[in-house]
């Protein structure tokens, strides 16, 4: 932001030449006449994320890998690395290994829940009531009760 402003303030209040400016500085014509044609910088343009192009065809496969994990011994789980190299050496995937472990990590934290504990000071308990249906001498009744649970 800095280098920003003295750009601006050497060209338009210096009055020093671009030319001058891009020498002294080492940018390109182009930066700097952005530089001129805005205040501040104006951030990212991109209005959608790049496509993943290399990982995209196999992301189906890393969910199916992962979701079958989900039922094996915690032992017997894939590790990321282990992923990577199935979809190389199985299933042709030619990008590399950062794109899975994005993936992977992507995936795992879309799958996360979470908890709050409860958690209930001394002297203090949870109380509900409800109705629940009861079978009373042969007959279904509807019944009223009240729940106390003791931490």
């Amino acid at each position: 932001m800095q280098l920003w402003q003295e750009v601006r303030h050497a060209v338009l209040v210096d009055g020093q030449s671009v030319n001058a400016v891009r020498e002294k500085l080492g940018f390109h014509d182009t930066t700097i006449q952005k530089m001129l044609a805005h205040p501040e910088p104006p951030g990212s343009t991109m209005s959608t994320p790049r496509a993943k192009r290399a990982i995209g065809p196999f992301l189906t496969k890393i969910r199916e890998i992962l979701e079958a994990d989900a039922k094996a011994p915690r032992k017997q789980r894939h590790r990321t690395k282990r992923i990577f190299e199935r979809l190389r050496d199985e299933h042709g995937y030619t990008g590399g290994k950062t794109a899975v472990y994005d993936a992977v990590k992507e995936f795992k934290e879309s799958r996360r829940t979470l908890s709050v504990p409860l958690k209930h000071p001394p002297g203090e308990a949870p109380f509900d009531f409800g109705h629940a249906y009861a079978k009373i001498n042969g007959v279904m009744t509807k019944i009223a009760f009240a729940e106390l649970s003791l931490p």
